[in-house]
C-alpha cells in the first residue's frame, strides 16, 4: 500500500509510482504509452482535484509524454467512428452475431480501415468499454465543480449523485443495450473479462468517493459499507433500466433516482 496522499503538485507517472502495464483500458488516445498504478493511493484530500478521480478510479495514468508518435487526429476519428458503429450493432444484433464488415458498413469505411486501428472484435469491444469508462468518470468528476457550502442537505447530495450517474447511463438506452450486449459476451469470453472488469474498478470507487464525502460533510455514516451500498444501488438500477428496454418502455429516469434517493437514506444515519 502506499502510504501517502495524492500528490498536490505536477509530476511525472514515474513520480507518482506508476509503471507500464499491458492493462486493455490503459491506451490514451493520441498515443501507444500506458501505465497504471503499482498500488492503491492510502489516502487522499477532502476535495481531490480531476486527476484523481480519474487517475485512481480507472486504476491507469495516461500520459501524453510517450516514447514512440502519437496517433493523428484522423486516425482517432477514425477509431472512434467504428466505436460508435460497434455500439449501435452491438445493441441491435449483440456481440456474436455482429460481423466486422455490418461495423465498417455502419461507420461508412472498409475492412482495411478497420484492421488497420484494431486487431479483432474483441479489441474493439475493449475500446467501447474504455470510452464508455471515460464518459462516465468525466461526467462524475464533473461533479467536483459545484460549491459545497455546508448548507445543501443530505438528501440533495445523494440525489445529485445518483442523477449525475443516471445521466451517464440511462439517458442512452443504445449505449446501455451495447454495453449488456458486451457484458454477457465477457462472461463467455476470457479475453473481454478483464477490460469489463475494469470499468467496475473505474465507476464504482469514484461513486464510493462521492458518497463517502457527502456523508462525511454533513455528519452521517451508513449502517452498512459504503461499496456495498454503492453497488447494490447500481444493480438495481441497471435491472430497471434493463427491464425498461425489455418491455419497449423508456426508463423513467427521475422517478427511478427518486426511488434509488429513497433507499440509499434507508441506510443512513447522524453520527
Amino acid at each position: 500500500m502506499l502510504q501517502r496522499s495524492w500528490p498536490a503538485g505536477n509530476t511525472t507517472p514515474r513520480d507518482r509510482g506508476a509503471r507500464r502495464t499491458s492493462s486493455p483500458l490503459g491506451w490514451n488516445h493520441t498515443n501507444t504509452t500506458r501505465y497504471t498504478y503499482v498500488s492503491e493511493v492510502a489516502s487522499y484530500p477532502i476535495h481531490p482535484p480531476h486527476e484523481w478521480l480519474h487517475v485512481h478510479c480507472l486504476g491507469i495514468l495516461m500520459t501524453t509524454t510517450s516514447d514512440t508518435p502519437p496517433i493523428s487526429a484522423r486516425r482517432a476519428a477514425t477509431q472512434a467512428r467504428l466505436a460508435d458503429a460497434a455500439v449501435a450493432v452491438f445493441a441491435r444484433k449483440g456481440v456474436p452475431g455482429s460481423t466486422v464488415e455490418e461495423i465498417c458498413e455502419e461507420a461508412g469505411f472498409t475492412r482495411g480501415a478497420f484492421y488497420s486501428n484494431f486487431t479483432s472484435k474483441d479489441d474493439l469491444c475493449t475500446t467501447v468499454l474504455r470510452r464508455y469508462a471515460e464518459k462516465n468518470l468525466a461526467t462524475l468528476g464533473s461533479s467536483l465543480d459545484f460549491p459545497n457550502d455546508g448548507h445543501e442537505a443530505l438528501r440533495d447530495r445523494i440525489h445529485g449523485i445518483i442523477a449525475l450517474f443516471a445521466s451517464t447511463v440511462g439517458s442512452d438506452p443504445l449505449t446501455a443495450m451495447a454495453i449488456l450486449e458486451i457484458t454477457i459476451e465477457a462472461a463467455r469470453n476470457p479475453r473481454l473479462r478483464q477490460a469489463y472488469r475494469q470499468v467496475g474498478d473505474a465507476i464504482t470507487p469514484a461513486l464510493c468517493h462521492m458518497v463517502e464525502q457527502a456523508l462525511r460533510e454533513h455528519a452521517a455514516t451508513a449502517t452498512i459499507a459504503v461499496s456495498d451500498l454503492v453497488e447494490v444501488t447500481q444493480a438495481v438500477f441497471d435491472f430497471r433500466v434493463l427491464a425498461a428496454m425489455a418491455s419497449g418502455r423508456q426508463a423513467d429516469i427521475d422517478r427511478m433516482t427518486n426511488q434509488l434517493t429513497m433507499m440509499v437514506l434507508t441506510f443512513v444515519h447522524p453520527m
